[in-house]
């Protein structure tokens, strides 16, 4: 008899012992002050909280402080306006080849000298009109400018050696009211003015041409 309440009583201690509960309550025992661990890990992660809520209020309260203390922006700096492009040169010259040329712009067209002849210096200059007998029927756009010859590097030549083509390109509008089929190259050869050597008015590109073989003044003109 007392054998079986061994028996039982080992049976017993066995069951208890894998129980789920039984296990709990170990750890419950074996760690009597956990409930009061738990409180201690809440109340951290609280205060880490609060700590990164009053550093995000410093954050900005500095920031706020920055920004009142800032001076204003400087205001912009005002645009410079754009330069007009400067006028175009009141002479030019070059040393020519057969074949080559030499431009002048000038404010209402442009004139150009080409050579046949190789080593020949030209020089192209505005004339202000008012400083020569006006051409007759008057200059047209104040195209007026002196062509001047050399040899290359050489003296100044009275003559040309050969025929040069002579060119002015002109701004429609000076010709308005004008026959343009009329209009030449005159040359002034400081007595008088002529009409050029085989002058031709292309009106359809604004262009009157001659062959000329004499330095000297000339302009644009209807005479």
């Amino acid at each position: 008899m007392s054998g079986t309440r061994i028996f039982s009583a080992a049976i017993l201690l066995l069951f208890l012992s894998v129980a789920p509960w039984s296990r709990t309550s170990a750890v419950a025992e074996a760690s009597p002050i956990w409930p009061f661990g738990l409180w201690v890990v809440a109340s951290s992660n609280e205060n880490e909280r609060d700590d990164a809520d009053r550093r995000r209020d410093v954050r900005e309260n500095d920031n706020d402080d920055d920004n009142e203390d800032s001076p204003p922006p400087p205001p912009p700096r005002p645009v410079a306006a754009p330069q007009p492009p400067p006028p175009p040169p009141d002479q030019v010259s070059r040393c020519l080849q057969s074949g080559d040329a030499v431009t002048l712009a000038m404010p209402n067209g442009s004139v150009t000298a080409k050579v046949f002849q190789n080593n020949l210096a030209i020089e192209l200059a505005r004339v202000d009109p008012p400083s020569v007998p006006a051409p007759p029927g008057g200059s047209l756009g104040d195209i007026v400018f002196r062509l001047s010859a050399s040899n290359c590097g050489g003296s100044g030549l009275s003559m040309l050696p050969g025929e040069m083509n002579l060119g002015v390109n002109y701004v429609k509008g000076i010709a308005a009211g004008r026959d343009e089929s009329k209009l030449a190259l005159m040359f002034y050869d400081g007595q008088q003015w002529s009409t050029a050597a085989k002058t031709a008015a292309d009106p359809g590109h604004n262009y009157v041409s001659a062959s000329v073989t004499a330095p000297g003044i000339y302009a644009l003109a209807q005479p």
